[in-house]
Order: C-alpha cells, then structure tokens, then sequence
C-alpha cells in the first residue's frame, strides 16, 4: 500500500516537474518570441521610415520635373514668338531693300556693257563736257567714300586703273557712308543736274556710271533708312539664340530627372 502511495506520488511528481519545465520552456519561447517581435518592429520602424524618405524624395523630384516643364514650356513659347517677329522683321527689310535691287542690277549691267575704249574716251579729256564731268564726279567720290568734290586729275587717275570697272562692279553696297551718300545727293542728284538721260547722250560710259551711282544711293538710302531695324533684328536673332540654348539645357535636365 505504501509502495502504491510511493508510485503515485513519485509519479506525481514528475509531472510537476515535466510541468514546470514546459512552463519554464514557454516562458522563455514567449521571451524570445518577444525579443522577435521587438526586431520586427524596430525594422519595419526603419523600413517604414526609409519608405517616407523615398516618398518625399520622389516628390521633390517630381515638384522639379513639373517646374522645369513649365520653365521650359514658358521659353518655348518666348522663343516661338521671338522667332516669328525676327521673321516679319526681315521681310519688312527685304521687301524694302528688294525695291531698290533690280535698278541697281539693271545697272550693274549696264556698267558690264562698257568697254574698255569707252573709259578710256573719258580718260583723254583734258577739260571734260559738263554732262561727263557732273556724271563722273560724284561716281569717283563714291568710290572714294569721300565728301567733297574730286578735281578731273584725280579722276582720271582712277579712270586709268585697271581695276576701275571691276571697282564698279564689286562695290559694296552696304558700307557707303552717310556723310559721302549725303554729299552726293546733295550736290548732284538733287541739284537739278543730274540728267542720267543727257549722260547717256554724251557719253557712252558715262551714262551707265551715273545709273550706277544713282541705283546704288538709293539702295543705300534705303539701306540706311531701315539701319534701326537691321539692329534690332541683330539683338533679337542673339536673344533667340540665347533662349534656345536654355530650352536645350532646360530639354537635357528634364531628360535626366
């Protein structure tokens, strides 16, 4: 009965025991589950945190990309503006400078038709008429670029070049200066005198020399007249290039967000 009562109880407690060992064993598996659950935590804090950081960093670059595109959409519009006045600009400059180009090409023609004895006719005068010499003054004073009258000596010195005719030919018509094309215009087309038909009737070269002379001062009357608006079409085709430079790096920077 006592040997009984010893079983039960050694039985017992060894259930108690195995007992308290699975609670030990649960207390620490719940331990360390918790420590396992602190670890998750504190990574999904900083994940959650690294997730924000993205967020906002995407934002910003987004606030970037939206800026950029309206800067570049605000200087593409400028630039198409500016392209379109630079454009009425110089058709109003062409149109005006076109008015004066045929005469002058007629001419420039008409000095390709003089032959060499013609000018040299003109050379051999000692005392010219007075349709050759009104017609050859102010033609050697262009060439000159000068703002007084040339003697006949001196005309004739430049008559005598061989290169006289191709100076005609090849003159550039855009670097007459105001005070020579005023002085011209002054004292001999205006002077009533200027009678390119009777030059024509006195002198074979001398007619096409003063048409020449004429076409050309009026192209740079003209020339001179719309000199603002050559300036103001230089200053914007610089700020046109300009604002295409931006629109290209402006292009580039929104490319690479």
């Amino acid at each position: 009965m006592q040997n009984e009562k010893k079983t039960e109880l050694s039985e017992l407690q060894e259930h108690l025991e195995i007992g308290i060992q699975k609670l030990k064993n649960t207390e620490k598996s719940v331990q360390e589950l918790g420590d396992t659950l602190k670890q998750y935590d504190m990574k999904l804090i900083a994940q959650k945190k690294h997730v924000k950081e993205k967020m906002e960093a995407l934002t910003k670059e987004s606030q970037k990309v939206n800026n950029k595109k309206e800067v570049a959409e605000t200087t593409k519009v400028k630039l198409e503006a500016s392209q379109e006045f630079v454009s009425e600009r110089k058709i109003i400059v062409e149109t005006d400078l076109g008015k004066a180009e045929p005469a002058l090409v007629a001419a420039l023609s008409s000095v390709q038709g003089v032959k060499s004895s013609d000018i040299t006719e003109l050379q051999r005068y000692a005392k010219p008429p007075e349709r050759v010499r009104i017609a050859l003054e102010p033609v050697v004073a262009l060439l000159m670029n000068a703002d007084k009258t040339p003697e006949w000596k001196m005309i004739q010195k430049e008559l005598q070049k061989p290169d006289f005719k191709n100076n005609i030919l090849n003159f550039d018509k855009d670097k007459i200066s105001p005070k020579c094309k005023a002085f011209i215009v002054k004292t001999y087309i205006n002077s009533g005198q200027y009678d390119i038909a009777g030059f024509y009737k006195a002198s074979k070269a001398a007619g096409p020399l003063a048409d020449w002379l004429n076409s050309i001062i009026q192209y740079a009357d003209i020339f001179e007249r719309i000199a603002p608006l050559r300036a103001e079409i230089d200053s914007l085709e610089q700020e046109t290039t300009i604002m295409e430079s931006e629109m290209q790096v402006l292009v580039d920077e929104i490319d690479q967000l």
